[in-house]
């Protein structure tokens, strides 16, 4: 086991993998390139990912020396447990208030789709959203986190009370839609929707995601995990950290966060459901 120190992960890489190695591309491109490859690396080469990603990027920060070819640590990197930063593993969150919120007030739709826009994403409960801010602080605690990025429109009211226990940090979200108030250089991607049936673009401004950022992602709801995905491919493209992902609520019976989680990143849903029922309008949580 490594120690729980993140530069000392960086420099065990360093020292068996990396210093003979030769990665001629300009530095900063280098460090971004391989970033983003590492993010995708297959799961079974190492868990967590995105922990080891944080670790390079502490390490080896985002200046004129930059750590070439992270592609390769991943085939020899025992498994581990990090206590260092309150980081071990996955962590069950504790919010069976939200739960009892979305039995009492959330309605099950045909198509499992959940209607929880009486406290959720139309009316929105600021003080359940208050204690959600509370619960992925307790979580994501040690974290360094310079900003939360989300996507409009239901995520943001949560992001904006979040930020309130991450020391009021930024929000920032990507907007699905161009217009004349979005210009200069832009971070995109495109997401599909499978409620619209096309894909549509997720777009920030380059002048509001700065490499080397630590950024903590937020959203209400996960399910095939596209809009993830979208906000994810920004943050390579920007060279940013991301620290972890919280979701309001996740649908356990989809692939969106098992997918997540085997990319390494770490995902904290606060309600993770099992099954619904239209019919019986019965929600079963895991």
């Amino acid at each position: 086991m490594i120690g729980a120190d993140p530069s000392l992960i960086g420099l065990h890489f360093y020292h068996t993998q990396l210093s003979s190695i030769d990665f001629p591309l300009p530095e900063k491109d280098s460090y971004l390139i391989a970033k983003a490859r590492a993010l995708k690396i297959p799961a079974m080469y190492a868990k967590p990912t995105a922990l080891i990603t944080r670790a390079l990027s502490l390490a080896f920060p985002p200046r004129r020396t930059s750590p070439p070819a992270i592609m390769l640590i991943f085939r020899t990197l025992p498994q581990h447990e990090w206590h260092g930063d309150n980081f071990t593993g996955e962590r069950k969150a504790d919010m069976k208030e939200l739960e009892d919120r979305i039995r009492r007030d959330g309605t099950v739709k045909p198509g499992n789709v959940l209607k929880v826009d009486a406290f959720l994403n139309h009316q929105c409960d600021v003080e359940l959203f208050n204690k959600m801010g509370a619960e992925w602080a307790r979580i994501f605690a040690g974290r360094r986190i310079d900003k939360i990025l989300t996507i409009e429109a239901s995520g943001i009211g949560i992001a904006t009370i979040v930020a309130q226990h991450f020391g009021n940090v930024p929000v920032v979200f990507a907007k699905k839609t161009q217009s004349i108030n979005l210009d200069g250089d832009q971070y995109t991607s495109l997401v599909y929707s499978f409620t619209k049936q096309k894909e549509f673009p997720v777009i920030v401004s380059k002048r509001f995601l700065t490499f080397g950022e630590h950024v903590l992602l937020i959203d209400d709801f996960l399910a095939n995990g596209k809009a993830m995905h979208g906000l994810i491919d920004i943050c390579n493209e920007a060279g940013v950290i991301i620290e972890g992902i919280g979701i309001a609520i996740e649908k356990g019976f989809q692939n969106g966060g098992k997918e997540l989680r085997e990319a390494g990143h770490d995902v904290a849903s606060l309600a993770v459901i099992k099954s619904m029922d239209g019919e019986k309008d019965t929600i079963e949580f895991a």
